[in-house]
């Protein structure tokens, strides 16, 4: 099963139609650096917003030269992050003394949680998480020597210039030493990961102006919800898809209390995996559980990998233990089949639609898209106004006046002035092509229906998304002779 997985994986990666909506903004991106474009600067924004660090395009910068700006490259690079990673939890696990039967299964759990949803697609979240298993690859285990701080914190540093939030090992060991090793330490090693955090970003902003507004503000400001029925929806989806550590849990914590070792395991220092489990949850459930825009993401990245290296070395005590979670992962593989495309049909379908409507962009000299078309619309040499993240920029802008921030005012007023831009552009016919999606975006419907006509529709699906929904062409409605 897992391997068939693979195949799937594979193919997905050699496909050029996008898989997930917002894929194409990661093109985008890429392509204005590769023009010498500055996505962070100002003159380059709203359109060139992006929600996530600037790394991995730095990273597929020279693939993208060498071979060609695809869909291809950028999935590669991310599946060569993920193969990385799955290095790193085997060693990991081996390391913590877990069965090799063990270490496989957890390594497979691994990679199904990997590539779910749109992890390994062109997007910073397979190459973040492999820095930031690369960081705690050194920060969590033996005594921690200020030399080996340093160069896992290196690697959390850049982990948060690709995706923010996995930078966290060096935070959570600062607090681990801190209350259990020693305070003096603890506290030294979180003031240097503060520092570093801080002079880096700023260090950012010199050369990416709005870098610091659109990597923390604008998730900030565009994460201010709490979706309490997603929260739940999503954990107990978790529950199912780990399968093998759901069962190890309750194998752990029925042994525990067959022994009558509750007490005593709570009192006895954690080890680095399991206390980062528990604090990576507890921020999960206070801060991003009720997110309805990433189902199961954020679990995947900041509770799965450590959990898998907590509680995997732990059942194989006894042989029926380690079974039973062995056992559980062809289990949770059947149970989540849905989740992925399972024949090779799905894909041909939606690379036939999106040739159709490349042909149609190229036949058109002046293109107003929607999310949906920002890659074909970047790999054609059109300008991209509707990226999926360029819808977020207006809430990038800050209360306060801060070191290295782009003010607010700023920020609102080429907002306002992107929106009417495109309003203009709609009412004088400035596009003679519309591509829009019939979700709500920036792209009004009204004024659309107003001034232009609409001469087909398809009928778009992401396959490795599983999105799919109608996506209407518009052309200028004559105007009235005079």
């Amino acid at each position: 099963m897992c391997g068939w997985l693979v195949i799937l994986h594979v193919r997905m990666i050699i496909s050029p139609a996008p898989q997930e909506m917002r894929e194409g903004a990661i093109i985008w991106i890429t392509r204005l650096l590769l023009e010498g474009r500055n996505p962070y600067a100002l003159a380059e924004l709203p359109a060139s917003t992006n929600a996530y660090g600037i790394v991995y395009h730095l990273i597929v910068w020279p693939f993208a030269r060498l071979f060609g700006n695809s869909y291809a490259v950028h999935r590669a690079v991310s599946a060569a992050a993920i193969a990385g990673s799955c290095v790193l939890i085997y060693r990991l696990l081996r390391r913590e003394q877990a069965d090799p039967v063990l270490a496989a299964t957890g390594v497979m759990l691994f990679y199904a949680s990997s590539v779910y949803f749109v992890a390994p697609l062109a997007r910073p979240d397979g190459l973040g998480v492999l820095c930031c298993l690369a960081s705690i690859s050194i920060l969590f285990g033996g005594d921690l020597s200020i030399g080996r701080f340093l160069a896992g914190l290196l690697f959390a540093m850049v982990a948060l210039l690709t995706k923010i939030y996995l930078a966290y090992p060096p935070f959570l060991i600062s607090l681990y030493t801190c209350l259990f090793i020693s305070t003096r330490r603890g506290l030294t090693y979180g003031a240097l990961t503060i520092g570093a955090a801080a002079a880096l970003l700023w260090t950012m902003t010199l050369f990416y102006p709005a870098y610091v507004n659109l990597s923390i503000i604008d998730n900030m400001n565009s994460s201010t919800y709490y979706d309490v029925e997603h929260m739940q929806r999503q954990t107990l989806d978790w529950l199912v898809y780990s399968l093998p550590l759901t069962v190890g849990l309750a194998v752990v914590l029925v042994r525990a209390i067959v022994n009558g070792r509750v007490l005593r395991r709570v009192r006895t220092r954690p080890s680095p995996f399991a206390f980062a489990s528990a604090v990576n949850a507890v921020v999960f459930f206070a801060v991003f559980a009720g997110h309805p825009g990433a189902h199961m993401t954020y679990l995947f990245h900041l509770v799965t990998p450590v959990l898998i290296v907590a509680l995997l070395p732990h059942v194989g005590v006894e042989s029926w233990s380690g079974a039973l979670v062995v056992a559980a992962l062809p289990v949770a593989f059947v149970a989540n089949a849905h989740y992925f495309p399972l024949t090779f049909s799905r894909f041909r379908s939606a690379e036939a639609t999106f040739a159709q409507l490349t042909a149609a962009i190229r036949t058109h000299a002046h293109v107003l898209g929607s999310t949906e078309v920002a890659g074909p619309l970047a790999l054609s040499g059109q300008p991209v106004f509707d990226s999926g993240h360029s819808q977020y920029f207006g809430a990038a802008a800050a209360d306060r006046s801060w070191p290295g921030l782009v003010p607010g005012a700023v920020i609102q007023a080429r907002w306002e002035g992107f929106l009417h831009d495109i309003d203009t552009g709609i009412a004088e016919q400035q596009f003679d092509l519309i591509i829009r999606s019939r979700r709500p975006g920036l792209i009004p419907a009204d004024a659309v229906a107003q001034h232009y006509v609409r001469v087909a529709t398809f009928d778009m699906e992401f396959p490795w998304a599983a999105q799919r929904w109608p996506l209407d062409l518009w052309e200028p409605r004559p105007l009235p002779r005079p």
